[in-house]
């Protein structure tokens, strides 16, 4: 059973709609802020961009890797973040 992915499937869904569901019922026992609201989409931020990195960077390491040393990979990999980061903060 623990080998079938299905049920490893199944098993993220459902602790997908729950944390969906206890992020509705915080809306309903908190009072909205404009202090909550900015802590709560800089923490989602930085969940997103945590996530994206550590999905981001293996490849990018792998890639860049076999052309640069291990330190020029890091800045390269870094710039390119940051790059995004700032295309992304001009497009609004």
């Amino acid at each position: 059973m623990a080998e079938n992915p299905f049920f490893a499937a199944l098993a993220m869904t459902v602790l997908a709609g729950l944390s969906t569901g206890l992020g509705g019922l915080a809306v309903l026992w908190f009072v909205p802020t404009s202090r909550t609201l900015a802590r709560s989409l800089g923490f989602a931020a930085g969940v997103m961009l945590s996530v994206s990195l550590a999905d981001l960077l293996p490849d990018s390491l792998a890639f860049f890797g076999r052309s640069m040393t291990p330190a020029g990979t890091g800045m390269a990999a870094g710039g390119l973040l940051a790059a995004g980061m700032a295309l992304a903060a001009l497009m609004g």
